[in-house]
């Protein structure tokens, strides 16, 4: 059934005249990567890459680069929660 659906979507897609980017497109895994997160069908959870380079991240040398840092992590802290 799913692969169905899949099909008429790309159907669609196509009589409509867009196009997909093959090298963009994942079927049939069982996780995948999104925005910093690995989703499954059974959870969401963070990419380890992305905690890692916080804990790597150099010391900020401006105000520009102490901002980027502090909404990473402020992203983070928000989603689980964490009053910092």
């Amino acid at each position: 059934m799913h692969l169905y659906h899949v099909t008429q979507t790309l159907e669609i897609l196509k009589q409509q005249q867009f196009f997909l980017k093959a090298s963009k497109c994942a079927f049939g895994k069982q996780e995948l990567e999104y925005l910093g997160h690995i989703v499954s069908h059974q959870e969401v959870k963070f990419d380890g890459k992305k905690i890692n380079a916080m804990v790597a991240w150099s010391q900020p040398s401006n105000i520009s680069e102490l901002r980027g840092f502090l909404g990473l992590i402020g992203y983070y802290c928000n989603l689980f929660g964490i009053i910092v």
